[in-house]
């Protein structure tokens, strides 16, 4: 925030007190620093995750970058919007969770689909249970999940990277083509023994404390 801050400010004062000197910059110099800034808005990444896990998604963000810059960066929004809601109208429905606690392991059942438009909610339900219980073990049961999109996929991410939680996941791998299959968290997940085919497997598992 500081730094956005401190940005904005330079960038006043250089455009207040060299706008007379801008004047003088040819438009071709002008077109090529936009035409880079504009550039530099696609994140390598991102599209690099979005290749391997979700080309759709992929190409939805190579879409709305071409419209945002050769045609209008409000119409190249409007598009992308329209193509991903597409995309999702069919797989979207509303998330609902079943949330058990049991020897000390917090478990949540996912029915429904895990995306972008429910996958906050989801972040801020399960961190409000673990602080309340004040348990260290989560195992998020995604046997009925309908679908993981990329945001979904960050949100587990989010609860994975976390320092005072471990992450283990009830999942049947049948779909290796999903998004969830192809991440690196859940082959780091699966190497290190915390994907389980049933939720009970899960719990014994966990509380006999076999996993990696």
């Amino acid at each position: 925030m500081m730094s956005q801050f401190i940005n904005a400010i330079i960038v006043f004062f250089i455009v207040v007190l060299g706008m007379s000197v801008f004047t003088y910059i040819p438009m071709a110099v002008i077109a090529s620093i936009l035409m880079t800034s504009a550039c530099r808005l696609v994140p390598k990444t991102i599209m690099r995750q979005l290749w391997n896990v979700d080309k759709f998604e992929f190409w939805i963000l190579i879409i709305t970058w071409l419209i945002c810059v050769f045609k209008d960066g409000a119409v190249g929004l409007i598009v992308g919007a329209f193509l991903s809601f597409l995309k999702q109208s069919e797989k979207q429905s509303a998330t609902q969770m079943t949330v058990t606690d049991e020897d000390g392991v917090l478990t949540v059942a996912v029915h429904g689909s895990l995306d972008y438009i429910n996958g906050l909610h989801f972040e801020v339900k399960v961190l409000d249970e673990v602080k309340d219980k004040g348990l260290q073990k989560l195992c998020v049961d995604l046997s009925n999940a309908l679908f993981v999109d990329v945001d979904g996929l960050y949100i587990l991410n989010n609860l994975n990277s976390r320092k005072d939680l471990e992450v283990y996941m009830v999942h049947d791998g049948g779909d290796e083509n999903s998004v969830l299959c192809k991440s690196a968290l859940y082959k780091k997940l699966v190497e290190d023994g915390k994907v389980f085919k049933t939720q009970a497997d899960a719990l014994r598992t966990i509380a006999n404390g076999k996993t990696a």
